[in-house]
Order: structure tokens, then C-alpha cells, then sequence
């Protein structure tokens, strides 16, 4: 047996994630706003599925209307309190994860330091979604290292170049 699974996997002093902080802090809050989402509705929504989760379905599609600019950041923070209940009634560490990666990732377009926190809780919902919940601590790391290295290059792929206005985060990690 493995012991009790984390709810997040990776460290801050990981150097996918300090190359991951770098250029994070290069971007845009928009364009971190929509690789979030993007990569939450990738890796998380299918996750959340395959367990016959649906409550954040709303969440989600709500988030992608904010970022076409059919709704409004006051909309939307209503729905980001809804789902954040819904979010703590969860159980199951997969499924738990998985949807704590995608509200943290909606929730980017309040918070750009969401942009980092939510690939902690998608790594552990991938790898144990992938692996099962009876593998070493190891083997769930890799796993999550190969996903940070994946999101690096998925925000490097849409990221612009000399960017006029980065967002100013301050870690606290």
C-alpha cells in the first residue's frame, strides 16, 4: 500500500515549476487566463467525467464565456462560490483533484498566482487518475514532473513574445 495520497503533487523549488514561475511572470493576466482554462478543461474536465462528475460542467463553461466576454467578472464570482462548496463535498482524492485543479484554474482570472497553484492539484489528479491510488510517492512525482514539463510548453506555445504587460505576481512559495 502507498500510503494516503496528496492533494497536490510537485514542489515550488521543482525546476519545471521555477521554469514554469518565469515565464508565467512574462504573460499576461489574459493569456494566463486562457492557457488556465484551457489546460483545466483538457486534463481536469475528462477526469471529472470519467468519475460521472458533472457539477462543475457550469463552472467551466461559464469561465470559457468569461474569456469570449459574454459574461462579467461579478457573474462569475457567484459561480466561483458555488463551486467552491460544491468543491469541498467531494471525497474521492481523483475526483477531489481533479476539480480543485479546475476551480483554482478558473479562478485564474480573479487571481494570476492561480496560474501556478492550479498545476499542483491537476499533477496529482493526472497521475493518480493514470496510475491508480496504490503507487509509490516516485512514481506519482515523475508523473507529475512529465505534466509540469507538458504545461510549460503548452503556455510557451500561446505565450507573446516581450510582452507589454506581464503580470506582477508575488510568490509565496
Amino acid at each position: 500500500m502507498a500510503g494516503k495520497l496528496r492533494k497536490m503533487l510537485g514542489r515550488a523549488d521543482d525546476q519545471a515549476i521555477i521554469d514554469l514561475m518565469h515565464l508565467i511572470e512574462t504573460q499576461s493576466h489574459a493569456t494566463l487566463n486562457q492557457w488556465a482554462v484551457k489546460m483545466a478543461g483538457k486534463y481536469a474536465l475528462p477526469i471529472l467525467h470519467a468519475h460521472e462528475v458533472t457539477s462543475l460542467d457550469g463552472l467551466y463553461a461559464q469561465s470559457c464565456a468569461y474569456l469570449r466576454q459574454e459574461q462579467t467578472l461579478k457573474e462569475l464570482k457567484g459561480i466561483f462560490q458555488e463551486a467552491t462548496k460544491t468543491v469541498r463535498e467531494l471525497k474521492d482524492p481523483i475526483v477531489t483533484a481533479a476539480a480543485r485543479a479546475l476551480l483554482t484554474a478558473c479562478k485564474t482570472i480573479q487571481t494570476p498566482t492561480n496560474a501556478l497553484g492550479y498545476v499542483f492539484y491537476l499533477a496529482a489528479a493526472v497521475a493518480y487518475q493514470e496510475l491508480g491510488e496504490m503507487e509509490k510517492p516516485e512514481t506519482y512525482d515523475a508523473r507529475a514532473q512529465a505534466l509540469f514539463v507538458s504545461l510549460f510548453h503548452e503556455l510557451e506555445i500561446i505565450a507573446i513574445p516581450d510582452e507589454k504587460n506581464p503580470v506582477r505576481v508575488n510568490w509565496n512559495c
